[in-house]
């Protein structure tokens, strides 16, 4: 195991030695990005990092055929357990920082839409008081104003940037970074979840296993809403 280990460190001795000066760049960046600068610098960190530990990994497999698992004792540890330390974190680093950059591009343009909002609200105010005033030229000067105000806000609606656009970022090396939105959820309380508004969701196997689980627990007193509850016999035989 010890020579096999050996043979192949040798073998491999040149991509091997690429992984400290990577992790020695990964090191020097900053622990928190905050500017497309730092994000730049990142990108080019993580991509040199993910295509050699794509590279070795892919090699390590290939090696792995005939001589199986002891092959990972020459590549996985400091090696490609480390490219994968500092792909993590600069990943980790990298979605903060699109986070942040999504979370204030959706606070201006929310804060946008208030103002535009008030705006025109504003505008029909002063449109009726002009129409209870017989003031005809201000009743269509404000309905113009009105009228203007919603085709903006439709605008900045229709116009808004994506995740993607957001948090896209390209640096001077060629490398470019993105985001992509997914939306998540967490259960805080499992009892209070509407099992109702699931209810689509729910395949006839998945009914008739929660059912067949209340069944066993409270046999003859279930009561359950379209589910009819007995009690059958099945013939055993045996020998006396």
């Amino acid at each position: 195991m010890e020579l096999l280990a050996e043979q192949l460190t040798e073998t491999y001795k040149r991509e091997f030695e690429k992984i400290a000066p990577i992790a020695n760049r990964a090191n020097d960046l900053p622990e928190k990005i905050e500017t497309d600068q730092h994000q730049a610098a990142v990108t080019a960190v993580y991509l040199d990092a993910k295509e050699l530990f794509d590279s070795l990994d892919t090699a390590r497999k290939t090696e792995k055929r005939p001589y199986g698992e002891t092959v990972d004792n020459a590549f996985k540890p400091n090696r490609l357990d480390r490219l994968e330390r500092i792909l993590t974190v600069l990943r980790d680093r990298s979605d903060a920082y699109a986070r942040e950059k999504v979370k204030k591009q959706r606070a201006e343009q929310a804060a946008e839409q208030a103002r535009l909002n008030a705006e025109a609200e504003e505008k029909r105010r002063a449109a009726a008081i002009a129409a209870e005033f017989g003031d005809t030229d201000a009743v269509i000067e404000h309905a113009q104003a009105v009228a203007e105000t919603q085709v903006a806000a439709a605008h900045l609606q229709s116009g808004a940037p994506t995740v993607a656009d957001v948090a896209r970022v390209r640096g001077d090396a060629g490398g470019m970074s993105t985001g992509k939105g997914e939306w998540k959820f967490e259960i805080a309380d499992y009892s209070k979840v509407d099992l109702n508004a699931l209810r689509q969701f729910f395949t006839p196997a998945e009914i008739d296993k929660a059912v067949r689980k209340l069944v066993k627990i409270q046999k003859g007193q279930t009561k359950v809403d379209g589910v009819r509850v007995f009690e059958d016999v099945a013939t055993q035989f045996r020998r006396s």
